[in-house]
């Protein structure tokens, strides 16, 4: 039995038409799927960087909200008031709300919800927190002598 020729060293050595289409058809579907997986990755980060600086943004409307309670408590004032939607500082296109709710007898459930995105596809998120009114006892106990 003859073994095929080896083609190396003869002039006829190379890829034929259909296998070079062969192999660029390969490549190019191994490429869309790669800038496939990119676009899909930058729409996850763009997601997560969103959630973080609503979380970021919470954190700090929770800490300016807690200050301003505590002052209106200590003037007499006993209900919270809602904070209606207001742009986050330092932050363009994000916007947050407060929303109270009484828990019990000085408890209050702040609900802060932080807003972000085209007006059109808004996107949200909500950040729920105990509030506890600090009583001022020796005042509570001077008031009972």
């Amino acid at each position: 039995m003859m073994s095929p020729p080896n083609r190396i060293g003869h002039p006829e050595a190379g890829f034929t038409l259909m296998e070079m289409l062969v192999a660029l058809g390969v490549l190019t579907t191994g490429m869309v799927s790669v800038l496939g997986l990119f676009a899909f990755a930058l729409g996850i980060h763009k997601e997560a960087v969103d959630r973080t600086n609503s979380a970021a943004s919470a954190e700090m409307v929770k800490s300016q909200v807690l200050s301003n309670l505590e002052a209106r408590w200590s003037d007499g004032e006993s209900y919270p008031e809602d904070i209606p939607t207001t742009p986050v500082p330092d932050l363009p296109g994000y916007e947050y709300q407060v929303e109270f709710t009484e828990a019990g007898e000085g408890e209050w459930v702040a609900k802060i919800i932080v807003l972000w995105g085209p007006k059109e596809r808004r996107r949200r998120a909500e950040f729920p927190t105990i509030v506890l009114q600090r009583w001022d006892f020796a005042r509570e106990i001077g008031k009972s002598r």
